[in-house]
């Protein structure tokens, strides 16, 4: 009966994390200058405040944002649009209150780890960070998939030293 128990959890588990996958592609899709992971109607199962704190519309950033990965290169307009102090201040805000508010709630990740509900705010902060990295004025994104294109075309240009390779 435990494997059972266990085989249902990890699909459950992975199913949330693929419905995830999937609204956070429809609002990105659909240009929305906000994002909420988490409606309403799905955290009923979770305390008021914790409920709250998933639920957050996070008005500063655009619904790109919850979509930015950092293995993907965007270009210099929407790095420009939705790179700003104003968002990353607010996926702190929603990463810190998810994790007051949901304090010792956890879900289990389409790997099978057992996670604070905190990690998926975190993540989304995370590869905010790491997308919209700049060294001087530009974007370590485009540094980087520059750096990647005259690699792949076997370009002989001497790669300089940049912050952004660190």
């Amino acid at each position: 009966m435990p494997i059972i128990s266990c085989l249902r959890s990890s699909i459950v588990g992975r199913w949330n994390m693929l419905l995830l996958h999937i609204l956070v592609f429809v609002y990105a899709l659909r240009g929305i200058d906000a994002f909420i992971l988490f409606p309403a109607s799905s955290v009923v199962n979770y305390t008021q405040a914790c409920g709250l704190a998933l639920s957050t519309n996070v008005t500063a950033c655009g619904a790109v944002v919850a979509a930015f990965n950092p293995n993907e290169t965007y270009n210099q307009t929407t790095l420009e649009t939705f790179c700003t102090l104003d968002c990353n201040a607010a996926l702190v805000k929603w990463t810190q209150d998810v994790s007051s508010s949901c304090d010792g709630v956890t879900y289990v990740d389409d790997t099978g780890a057992i996670l604070p509900l905190s990690a998926i705010p975190s993540l989304v902060s995370y590869n905010f960070n790491q997308t919209c990295l700049v060294s001087g004025s530009d974007y370590c994104n485009i540094v980087l998939r520059n750096l990647t294109a005259s690699i792949s075309d076997n370009s002989t240009t001497t790669v300089v030293c940049d912050d952004c390779f660190l």
